[in-house]
């Protein structure tokens, strides 16, 4: 007897066969994870701000729209030592590349933060190893051109004895330099040098660090005189911090700190710019009406009540900086402004980066009335709307004052994924 199959059972029969053939197919050959580059960077509609935020173990990354904080994109999760937060950086705005992160990282299973933490390269798909046996704290420093990395090495003799050098990464390749301070200068510095600070490199330009010791901070450039180290100038006989380099290289802006008393001050690296400095303005509009109150100009900020800390590059003309009121008698600030309108609040806030286009600020927001005395960090996204320098316009154009928080605890902001 000869079985009858209708036309509807074999389309079902064959459809059958075909679903498990799919199954199998997939359970024996499953597809590949989608590229988490290539969709952060399918999904780029203006500027998103990238943040780390940290657990004992794990740090995870979030691309955060700044106008709406709470909307957030998954991007990496990096497994470190107990304890040990990542550093690093995105890469400038206008490089050749696409965006990308550098970070250094003390990974599980290792002890020293100052000798054996790792750099890595990542589009948000799998991070790729550039280089070990770093300092965690020396963080990740882009050339202006985004073309290399700069990072910190720091070696141990048998006395305990440290010595400093630069290393700088392709990033296309992977190939590393490595700027070591010369005889001559090192042996200047054996007894005086307390440490070495990347500061970058300019397009076109030579590559700049800071030295810290007794004397002061000293500025060297190298790669000058054949490869070897040329002191550029003293800046400051005291500590600096927050050393930033204007968009064409010719200036350098840093935060000056005795004790918990600090100030910004800006210094031409090439020639005498006299007349040039940039004009300041204060992350927020209760900030500027302090420098505003103080009558405190760009080249002058030496009022011992008037406080002024880590200092941002918008244009060559624009700087933006943290400001408050700090006691006379060198003890901690008093009122701190950025974070409230009127000024007297206890809070305050520290600009970190503007977005490419001018429009976004991102700032680590405090609760506290200064440095030594803290309660509480998150990370902010102020809308600057599009003011410009009084200096340029004559006018008074007001620095915006719509703040948006990002939302995690231990937030640390990396830059701007643009």
């Amino acid at each position: 007897m000869h079985s009858h199959i209708t036309r509807p059972r074999l389309i079902v029969a064959l459809a059958f066969s075909l679903a498990l053939f799919a199954l199998l197919l997939g359970v024996a050959f499953p597809a590949s994870p989608p590229d988490a580059g290539a969709v952060v960077g399918e999904t780029r509609d203006g500027p998103r701000l990238l943040v780390s935020e940290f657990t004992d173990r794990v740090s995870t990354l979030w691309l955060v729209e700044p106008t709406r904080p709470s909307e957030r994109q998954s991007f990496l999760q990096i497994e470190h030592a107990a304890g040990w937060e990542i550093s690093g950086a995105v890469s400038p705005a206008g490089s050749t590349l696409i965006p990308h992160l550098a970070y250094v990282v003390l990974e599980p299973g290792r002890q020293d933060p100052e000798t054996e933490a790792s750099l890595y390269l990542s589009n948000g798909g799998p991070p790729r190893l550039l280089r070990e046996g770093l300092d965690l704290r020396g963080g990740a420093t882009w050339s202006a051109d985004g073309e290399s990395i700069l990072v910190r090495e720091v070696r141990l003799d048998q006395s305990g004895s440290r010595s400093y050098a630069v290393v700088e990464v392709r990033v296309s390749d992977g190939r590393e330099s490595r700027h070591a301070l010369s005889d001559a200068l090192s042996g200047s510095f054996d007894v005086d040098l307390f440490s070495l600070h990347v500061v970058g490199r300019p397009s076109g330009g030579p590559l700049y660090a800071a030295l810290i010791g007794r004397a002061g901070t000293t500025i060297v450039e190298f790669g000058a005189e054949g490869g070897g180290t040329l002191v550029k100038r003293q800046i400051s006989t005291g500590l600096t911090r927050d050393w930033a380099l204007s968009p064409d290289g010719t200036q350098l802006a840093f935060t000056e700190q005795t004790g918990v008393l600090m100030q910004v001050r800006t210094v031409a690296l090439e020639g005498a710019l006299e007349g040039a400095q940039p004009a300041l303005r204060a992350a927020t509009n209760s900030g500027q009406v302090l420098l505003d109150e103080a009558e405190i100009g760009s080249a002058d900020l030496a009022g011992s009540e008037m406080g002024s800390a880590a200092p941002v590059w918008r244009t060559n003309e624009s700087l933006s900086v943290g400001v408050f009121r700090q006691g006379a008698s060198g003890g901690e600030l008093r009122v701190a402004s950025a974070a409230s309108g009127d000024g007297e609040a206890d809070s305050f806030a520290l600009p970190v980066a503007w977005s490419s286009d001018g429009r976004f600020l991102a700032l680590r927001s405090f609760e506290g009335s200064g440095p030594g005395s803290i309660r509480g960090e998150s990370a902010a996204v102020l809308d600057g709307g599009s003011i410009v320098s009084s200096a340029l316009s004559g006018g008074d154009q007001d620095v915006g004052e719509m703040r948006k928080l990002v939302p995690g605890e231990h937030v640390l902001i990396l830059g701007w994924w643009q």
